[in-house]
């Protein structure tokens, strides 16, 4: 067989399994919108310098702002347990960041810049007035970003299970621009987030890490998160490359320290938080911890009562 037989023989398999992942991608997608859990999260929109926030506003009284954390799979959704009691007496605003639930996806790098900037819009443009802001995982950096920008525009500061405060080691630039291109190119980039936030490992991730209770986790929540991950897949792979080189990392230990009325709230079975929780503690010994009994990661999905009266005592002090 000659080189160019040879040549062409590649080029024809290479050709059909790249169909073969074009086609299977489509129907990752088709399959995990069927059921529209989350279809019901869309409401009003806020055109931001940067693109379209998906929110929804509840309640009358003080604002009180929700952010959800910051994955793949995260959404308002994550907000869905407790928005009902949240709102008796405040107005509750909840919305999805960007690359997420239905806000604006882009081809684009996701940074802590860009978060930043687009919480500091939202509560200058649709708040209007000093909020208490609740903020999960990675988000709570971007609220602290904000908050020290923005002073008059947040008044507490409630953190669930933040990330740590110590940075990831920046990757080298060339080598990120590398990484980020292959990570997002059009078919073999989706079908990797594809096999990443495939089902099985978003059902496993549930049970495994974020709940401490996966028997109390209803077919709803798996369903939701799930379908989260796979809104416009094509762009949602960029926030998932922005996230494993460390585009979203900011420090913030100044902000920490200088803060005030910040408080934590963390679940008590959250694997080796112990230093994490720790180190906020010995940067500013004035945070108030509420811890939540019996939960994990997402204690506000998990044992929602538990977590409200927690939530109530920062918010009362």
């Amino acid at each position: 067989m000659s080189n160019s037989s040879r040549l062409k023989k590649v080029l024809a398999v290479a050709g059909v399994s790249l169909t073969a992942l074009h086609f299977i991608n489509k129907w990752i997608d088709a399959t995990a919108s069927r059921d529209g859990i989350t279809a019901s999260l869309q409401q009003e929109v806020f055109t931001s310098s940067f693109g379209n926030i998906n929110y929804n506003v509840f309640g009358q009284g003080r604002p009180l702002v929700l952010i959800h954390d910051l994955t793949p799979f995260s959404s308002s959704f994550e907000w869905s347990r407790i928005v009902a009691e949240c709102s008796q007496n405040r107005k509750v605003f909840v919305l999805d960041l960007p690359g997420c639930g239905y806000s604006f996806k882009e081809k684009q790098a996701y940074t802590a810049f860009l978060y930043t900037e687009v919480i500091r819009e939202f509560l200058r443009e649709i708040v209007k007035e000093e909020a208490d802001v609740i903020a999960t995982g990675s988000s709570s950096k971007f609220v602290l970003k904000a908050k020290a920008l923005s002073p008059d525009s947040i008044h507490k500061i409630i953190m669930v299970n933040p990330d740590t405060l110590d940075l990831a080691q920046p990757m080298e630039d060339t080598k990120a621009k590398v990484l980020f291109t292959a990570l997002t190119l059009p078919v073999v980039g989706t079908a990797f987030y594809n096999f990443c936030y495939n089902r099985l490992f978003c059902n496993n991730l549930l049970s495994c890490k974020l709940f401490a209770h996966p028997e109390n986790l209803s077919t709803e929540t798996k369903l939701s998160l799930y379908e989260n991950a796979h809104i416009r897949t094509d762009e949602a792979k960029y926030l998932l490359a922005s996230l494993i080189i460390n585009y979203t990392a900011v420090p913030v230990r100044a902000e920490v320290q200088d803060g005030k009325d910040l408080f934590i709230i963390y679940g008590r079975n959250v694997e080796d938080n112990i230093e994490l929780l720790a180190d906020y503690k010995n940067i500013n010994p004035n945070i108030i911890f509420l811890p939540v009994e019996d939960a994990k990661v997402y204690p506000q999905l998990e044992t929602p009562i538990a977590f409200i009266n927690q939530l109530n005592n920062a918010l009362e002090k």
